[in-house]
């Protein structure tokens, strides 16, 4: 269903500021803690089903009303495009209903810092498709562009979780990371388990 197909190349905060809490010199090991912020980074972005540096997604339905990410409302429905914040539909790919595939640009996309939605325009209804499996594709782009667009809730529960990590050797417990829920509520963050 969802596939990240470009990861981000930016790290969400700057390794400094890991640094800083930690209460390290000059002398630490830069690598290392830059892998423990990409692991954090990876780890929030499972949990909360939420991007955090710029990225790009693919979503993979088997029709327009899929119920994996189709929801009612408006003239014809939506497709709920899940990982905010979305900044940009890249590309709808479909086969249509003798099986070519084709390119659909008739379409309104509504994003936000929640979640995007996918939708034909008003008057117009989804296009016939095959009904084969993976028959439709989306590509998105998600994600924060800089560091400092990152929300400070955000940044802080990155930060806590790379902490966790270098201070007990592992990442967090699905329990440990409730204590966080309230940091990362507003940004549109649901805990997955």
């Amino acid at each position: 269903m969802y596939e990240r197909t470009t990861p981000p190349t930016l790290q969400a905060i700057p390794t400094t500021d890991l640094q800083l809490v930690l209460g390290l010199d000059g002398a630490c090991d830069y690598q290392l803690l830059s892998m423990y912020v990409m692991e954090a980074t990876d780890f929030v972005e499972m949990h909360y089903r939420t991007a955090v540096m710029q990225q790009e997604w693919t979503l993979t339905l088997d029709g327009w009303t899929d119920e994996r990410a189709y929801r009612a409302g408006g003239p014809h429905g939506y497709i709920s495009l899940e990982w905010p914040p979305a900044s940009s539909v890249v590309e709808v790919t479909y086969e249509d209903s003798d099986q070519n595939p084709q390119t659909w640009d008739n379409f309104r996309a509504v994003l936000s810092r929640k979640r995007g939605k996918l939708m034909p325009y008003s008057v117009d209804r989804w296009p016939s498709v095959s009904g084969a499996v993976g028959c439709i594709s989306i590509r998105f782009q998600t994600g924060y562009t800089s560091q400092a667009d990152v929300p400070l809730g955000v940044a802080r529960t990155i930060r806590d979780v790379a902490q966790h990590r270098y201070e007990h050797e592992c990442l967090p417990s699905t329990d440990w990371m409730q204590a966080l829920d309230c940091q990362m509520s507003g940004y549109a963050a649901r805990a997955y388990a």
